[in-house]
This record gives structure tokens, sequence and C-alpha cells, in this order.
């Protein structure tokens, strides 16, 4: 019903991005089935592109837009407890200090300062829930959102911090520059915190850190599919450090 009515205003011009038209939702597989969108994904084209502020620009207005929705009927998903965070942040630190076990001093400042600022008021608003850069589409200059299984009543920064936890992580992984991807950030969240209200922007760097810190410990993980692991692991822990000094994406 919340996915329908999402496309039914989309498709009559209510926004400015578009979504695929709901099929069916097989709630044993807690997966909606979408029609067919069109277009290259926001990874794509941030590889292809050199010049990528104007499509971050973009790409964050069509979330602002999706999290300002007062319209859409949505599910409110549970807010974890204080202990359920705490936990799933101690699972993520525990990673990384078997990992790494040099790098604990700075997973623990991390966590520390991530799990101190946890408590703040998080807003909630409708939410994609699993936002990667691959679930926004580009075709003719309109962006879509796909993979819309979660979408929900929920706090909209996660949506921002795990997408920007994305782009951080590309450098890593693909041909595409830092340099390139820091300038999209940058530009993301210039635009982003420009449409939503002010009091959003103080949540933002305590979301991030954590979704970085996350990625960090996936590659930790997977480090027998991960040449140069070590590296990267301490990539991310520098990106999480700066983002809790305000040093990035302000």
């Amino acid at each position: 019903m919340r996915c329908r009515k999402l496309w039914e205003k989309t498709e009559a011009g209510g926004e400015g991005f578009s979504v695929g038209r709901p099929v069916a939702y097989l709630s044993e597989l807690r997966s909606l089935v979408q029609e067919e969108v069109l277009g290259s994904s926001l990874y794509d084209v941030f590889l292809r592109e050199k010049e990528v502020t104007p499509v971050a620009r973009r790409a964050a207005r069509v979330l602002a837009a999706l999290h300002l929705d007062e319209d859409v009927p949505r599910l409110r998903r549970p807010h974890p407890s204080k202990e359920d965070f705490d936990r799933r942040l101690e699972r993520i630190s525990a990673t990384l200090r078997r990992a790494c076990p040099y790098l604990e001093p700075e997973v623990q400042e991390i966590v520390g300062a991530v799990a101190a600022r946890s408590e703040a008021e998080v807003p909630t608003a409708p939410t994609h829930g699993d936002l990667h850069l691959r679930h926004i589409l580009l075709h003719d200059g309109r962006p879509a959102l796909i993979d819309l299984d979660r979408f929900a009543e929920a706090d909209p920064l996660l949506d921002i911090a795990l997408l920007l936890s994305d782009l951080a992580t590309m450098p890593l992984d693909s041909p595409l520059p830092r340099a390139r991807a820091r300038k999209a950030s940058q530009a993301f969240v210039e635009e982003y915190f420009a449409h939503v209200p002010e009091s959003w922007r103080d949540g933002f760097p305590t979301r991030y850190a954590r979704a970085v810190l996350k990625r960090a410990a996936t590659i930790s993980r997977r480090q027998s599919q991960m040449p140069g692991w070590r590296d990267k692991v301490e990539a991310l822990i520098k990106e999480a450090k700066s983002a809790l000094a305000g040093q990035n994406l302000r």
C-alpha cells in the first residue's frame, strides 16, 4: 500500500523521481516485486562521469524529497533500543579488534563516541531502509529509486549514511579516484542539508561514522577475498574518525 501510494505520486509528477510500479509483496521473503526501471546506477555514473557534482546534487534532492514526503502512508520501523544498538556496535568493534588488534585504540575511540551520541533525538521520516549507490538510477536525467523492500517510517539519516559509506568505499575497490568520490560526497551533503530541517545535521556524523565502521568490519570478515584489506580497513577507520571530528562532509 505505502509503495503503491509512492508510485502513484511519482507517476502523477508529484515528486522529482520515479519508482517501479509495485506488482506484489512476498511476505515470506520480505520482498517487494516491482516493474523494471530503466537507467544507469549512481555507482556506474560516478565511475563514468568526471564532473560528479550535478549528479550528486540531483540525488541529494531526490532523497530530501522522499524524506520530507508527509503524504505517503508507511509502516513505522521500531527504533532499536539502546541495548540493541550497543550490542550491534560491540559486534562491529569485536570483528575489527580480532582482525586488526593494533587498531583497537582507534576503534574503541570511535565506538565510544558513537555510543555516547546515540541517544540524541532521532528524526523519523519515509526512509528507503537499504539505500546503496546501485539503488538510485538515472535515465534521461530523471532519477528513480529501486529495491524498496524496507521502505518504512524510520531514521532518514541512515539512508544518507549508508549511501555515502558506499561512496567512501568505492575508491578502495574500484577505479573511482578518491578526489572525485570526496567531491561527490561533499556536494551531496551540502545539497541534502539545504533542503531538510537544520536540526537533522547534528545527527549525521555519528550515523556516518558507524556506517563506515561497519564497512570496515565487513571488509575484515572477507579478508581472504580482499587483496590489501588491511589498508582498506585503515582508510575507513581514518574516515570514521574524521567524520566524528567534523573534518569531512560538513
